[in-house]
């Protein structure tokens, strides 16, 4: 069977100029990802959030992808990888002695727990760094960490921790033929207001009005993202080649269409969005999404 190619969308004002000043602002990323990597691995201290630093060496792991070396992307998502696993182990021993590794460095300190960077979509993000890395520890490591931890996050719902299940489900070896199927019907009746807001909880901050909101953006989400890598697991787990092969092309479109803003009319003419705007975006989505950015980087590990 002949592979489909989903070709990159062009911007009309693009020039050599914008890509070189693109590449000008990657290459500054990637540096500043080592940069606090190296910040952890000389001057550690218990103040240090290090789900926080876990998510700034992602987004210098975004653009080592694209404008780095191999070996660039790599050492970026093992530190990554690290950083992510040493937050998890510090918030979930709070007051216990724990040790754990960035680079080659050991260090050890006492837990402490804060609800910051330890909801499911971090659990998620940790899998599928371990899952890429062949970090066997880590995996049983995240594959038991419970919901009921993760909830402690602002705004967790139930979509992500369905999704967490499926992926905890997956890398215990216990999911079959039908938790593909279980796990979309499931969040597939998320996307329905009345149903998922009986898994809410309106206090403080979270009215209802600001849950619709959040429902309204995980909505896009779910449809652009978790849903078209679903069906490429269960081409997986069925193993169906012809079926992962067209999983994966349809998923590439939405994710294109997702990443592709649409189109202005000025004047009664039909223009891209400037560049600064697409890279604004693009940062954001990277930030809210960034399990689903990582997502990718996994389906071709399988």
């Amino acid at each position: 069977m002949k592979l489909q190619v989903v070709s990159m969308h062009q911007y009309s004002d693009w020039t050599l100029e914008k890509d070189l000043e693109f590449k000008e602002h990657g290459l500054w990323d990637i540096k500043k990802g080592i940069e606090w990597t190296l910040n952890v691995y000389n001057n550690y201290s218990p103040n240090k959030n290090l789900g926080g630093y876990a998510d700034r060496v992602f987004s210098s792991l975004c653009y080592a992808n694209h404008y780095g070396t191999a070996n660039y992307t790599y050492n970026l998502l093992h530190y990554h990888s690290q950083l992510n696993y040493a937050n998890f182990l510090i918030r979930l021993n709070a007051g216990k002695s724990v040790q754990f590794t960035i680079a080659d460095k050991e260090i050890e300190t006492i837990g402490d727990f804060k609800n910051s960077e330890i909801g499911t979509g971090y659990v998620i993000s940790g899998i599928a760094a371990a899952r890429i890395l062949r970090n066997q520890s880590f995996l049983d490591f995240y594959s038991v960490i419970p919901v009921t931890f993760t909830e402690q996050q602002n705004q967790e719902d139930i979509i992500w921790e369905t999704m967490m299940y499926f992926y905890q489900t997956l890398i215990k070896g216990e999911a079959d033929t039908n938790a593909v199927a279980s796990t979309h019907h499931h969040i597939s009746s998320f996307l329905d207001w009345d149903e998922y807001k009986k898994y809410i909880k309106v206090e403080g901050y979270n009215s209802l009005h600001i849950w619709k909101d959040v429902f309204e953006m995980r909505k896009v989400t779910v449809e652009a993202f978790l849903l078209p890598v679903l069906q490429i697991y269960h081409s997986i787990l069925h193993q169906d080649q012809a079926g992962y092969e067209k999983a994966v092309y349809e998923a590439l479109i939405k994710w294109k269409d997702y990443y592709t803003m649409p189109k202005y009319v000025e004047n009664g003419q039909e223009f891209d969005p400037p560049l600064s705007v697409v890279f604004r975006r693009t940062l954001r989505t990277k930030n809210e999404l960034s399990v689903c950015d990582t997502v990718c980087a996994k389906i071709l590990i399988i």
